[in-house]
C-alpha cells in the first residue's frame, strides 16, 4: 500500500511539474537570456552589446532603492526603434516575459488598473496585453477582456509571467499558478502600438494611473511555464493520497 501511494504522489508531482499548459518546458527566469533586476535604470543599459540603450530614455520609470517607481501617467519602459533588446533579440513568434510588481494603494487607480505590459514583433504581428490592479489582473485580446482573477496585489512582490507560443497560444500566471480560465490557451493577438514593442509601466494613457514599484522584467526567447512551487507539488501529492484513500 505504501508503494502505491509512493507512487500516486510521484505521479501528481509530475504532472506538476510538465505543467498543463500543453506541456510547455520549465525555466526558471533567473535563466533568461536578458534580465533587469533595477539596481540600475534598464534605459542606461546595453546587455546585448548593439551600441545603443535596451530601453528608451524617454517617459522612463525612475530606478531607485532596487525598484522602478510607477507614480506619473504616462511613465513606462519602450523598445519601439531600432538597437532596442526587443527589437534586436526577441526577434520570434514564442517568447517569455516575467517580472515582479508590487501595487501601491496610493493615488487614484486607472480605469483598467494601474499598469500594465503588451508584447508584439514583426513575427507575430500582435499580442498579449495584460493590466494589473490593485484586486486582480486582467488580459485584453480581439474578442474580450479576459478576468484573471481579484487577488490581492497590494500586500507585497507578486510575479507575473506571460508566455506566449509559437502558434499564438498565451499563458499568464501569477506567483507560479495559472490564471487562464479554464487552463485553456488564450488566443487572439491585440494588434495596438507599433508592430516591434516591448512595454511595461502606465502604457494606457486613460486606463493606468496610481502607483506602483516592479522588482525586475526579464525577457527570452522561447515559450516556458514558471517552476512549480514547493506548496503547489506538496498539495497535487496530497490529493494523489486523498484520491487513493477514498478509492480503498
Amino acid at each position: 500500500m505504501m508503494n502505491r501511494k509512493l507512487l500516486l504522489i510521484g505521479l501528481a508531482m509530475m504532472a506538476c511539474l510538465i505543467g498543463t499548459s500543453n506541456a510547455m518546458p520549465i525555466l526558471d527566469s533567473q535563466n533568461f537570456d536578458w534580465k533587469y533586476e533595477m539596481d540600475v535604470q534598464p534605459n542606461n543599459q546595453d546587455l546585448n552589446n548593439s551600441g545603443s540603450d535596451d530601453f528608451w530614455d524617454g517617459g522612463a520609470l525612475t530606478v531607485s532603492n532596487g525598484v522602478a517607481i510607477g507614480t506619473g501617467d504616462d511613465t513606462y519602459f519602450r523598445t519601439d526603434y531600432g538597437g532596442s533588446i526587443w527589437r534586436d533579440e526577441i526577434t520570434g513568434a514564442a517568447f517569455t516575459i516575467e517580472f515582479s510588481v508590487q501595487i501601491l494603494e496610493t493615488g487614484e487607480e486607472g480605469t483598467a488598473g494601474t499598469m500594465g505590459m503588451y508584447a508584439r514583433n514583426l513575427e507575430t504581428g500582435g499580442g498579449p496585453y495584460l493590466n494589473v490592479a490593485r484586486s486582480g489582473q486582467t488580459l485584453i485580446n480581439t474578442q474580450a477582456t479576459l478576468d484573471l482573477g481579484s487577488q490581492d496585489n497590494t500586500d507585497g512582490q507578486h510575479v507575473f509571467r506571460v508566455a506566449r507560443e509559437g502558434d499564438g497560444s498565451v499563458w499568464v500566471y501569477r506567483d507560479g499558478v495559472m490564471l487562464n480560465p479554464n487552463g485553456q490557451p488564450i488566443v487572439g493577438d491585440l494588434s495596438v502600438f507599433n508592430n516591434d514593442i516591448f512595454q511595461i509601466g502606465d502604457i494606457w494613457s486613460t486606463g493606468h494611473s496610481g502607483d506602483y514599484e516592479i522588482d525586475y522584467v526579464r525577457l527570452t526567447d522561447g515559450a516556458y511555464a514558471p517552476v512549480p512551487e514547493p506548496a503547489t507539488m506538496l498539495l497535487l501529492g496530497l490529493g494523489g493520497m486523498l484520491t487513493l484513500r477514498k478509492k480503498k
